[in-house]
Parts: C-alpha cells; sequence; structure tokens
C-alpha cells in the first residue's frame, strides 16, 4: 500500500495532477483540491511520499511523454505540450533526469524493439 492509498488528501492530489497534466499545474491549486494549505500540502507530500511535489509532477509528465511516444507518430515539440511542458527543454531535461535518456533516443529504443518484435 502506497502513500497515494493511505491518505485521501494525497489520493486527492494525485487524482488532480494526472487529470492535469497537460496543463499547468500550481502546489497552491493542488493543495486546495486536497483541502489544505500550500505548506502544509509541502510538507506532507514531501515527508509521506519521500520526494518533492514538483519533482513527483515532472516524472508524471516524463511518465505522459513516454506513453504519447508509444502511441502517436507525432513531433516531440507536440509531445512536449501534450505532456504539460513548457517546452521542448523542459521536456528534455526532466526526461534526461527521470528517464536516463532524451524523448528522441526513447523513441528510436521503442522503435527498435517493436522493429525485432516484428521478428518473433
Amino acid at each position: 500500500m502506497g502513500a497515494f492509498d493511505r491518505d485521501r488528501r494525497l489520493e486527492a492530489a494525485r487524482a488532480y495532477v494526472l487529470s492535469n497534466i497537460d496543463r499547468p499545474i500550481s502546489l497552491l491549486n493542488v493543495a486546495r483540491s486536497a483541502g489544505v494549505s500550500a505548506n502544509y500540502f509541502s510538507r506532507l507530500f514531501h515527508k509521506s511520499v519521500g520526494t518533492r511535489f514538483s519533482d513527483w509532477v515532472s516524472l508524471q509528465r516524463v511518465h505522459k511523454a513516454q506513453q504519447l511516444i508509444l502511441e502517436r507518430e507525432t513531433s516531440i515539440t507536440e509531445i512536449a505540450y501534450a505532456s504539460g511542458f513548457g517546452s521542448v527543454s523542459s521536456l528534455e531535461r526532466a526526461f534526461k533526469k527521470h528517464a536516463g535518456c532524451t524523448p528522441s533516443a526513447f523513441r528510436s529504443v521503442a522503435r527498435e524493439k517493436a522493429r525485432y518484435a516484428d521478428y518473433s
């Protein structure tokens, strides 16, 4: 059982973030959705989840970008905006931090794996 499952406020925050991942997300709005102050939410989140809220949101956006890269044949620029990043460079920085590679490299590896899977 994870931190989100144990605390309804964190679950409300997770739901808010995931349903608004393609839009700007502020700590204040998320805290309001959880029914607590921004300062309290920030401390609660870090203590319960073990990471800063902004880093967690960035990771969720990278997950969304990975999903979109696997599902769509659209540009990395379109993927960046569809996953909530304000620019391609923001997406690339976050992708390198959380996935260890660039979005383009991730796409190349995914295509290569798909090509080999076709021969199985």
